[in-house]
């Protein structure tokens, strides 16, 4: 591995750190456990793939996916360790109905 392929790594790894905030960001607090899980994938593979493609253009398949991982890694510790905390509660997608809606039947 070369210095530029762990440079890509390191911005990876440091931007994974933002990565809980943004799904904060664009999920509502009460979204989904799933959901949330979802978004942090995606923003972990896209943060990953750009970085390597940012920093290493034209590099191997195995360098986008240990930049996607160590993306991924990062920001699961973040949140794990509870520094993050809804940015903006009352809106993101994954929001629940109104309480005015009429409730589904059950059958």
């Amino acid at each position: 591995m070369s210095n530029v392929e762990l440079t890509a790594l390191v911005v990876s790894g440091l931007v994974g750190l933002v990565i809980p905030w943004l799904t904060e960001l664009v999920t509502h607090s009460a979204a989904r456990t799933e959901l949330k899980s979802v978004v942090t994938a995606a923003l972990s593979a896209i943060t990953g793939a750009v970085s390597t493609v940012a920093v290493v253009p034209g590099a191997d398949w195995r360098a986008y996916l240990l930049a996607i991982g160590t993306a991924w890694v990062f920001s699961m510790r973040t949140y794990f360790a509870g520094f993050v905390r809804p940015i903006a509660p009352s809106s993101g997608i994954g929001a629940p109905q109104a309480k005015h809606a009429a409730p589904d039947a059950a059958e």
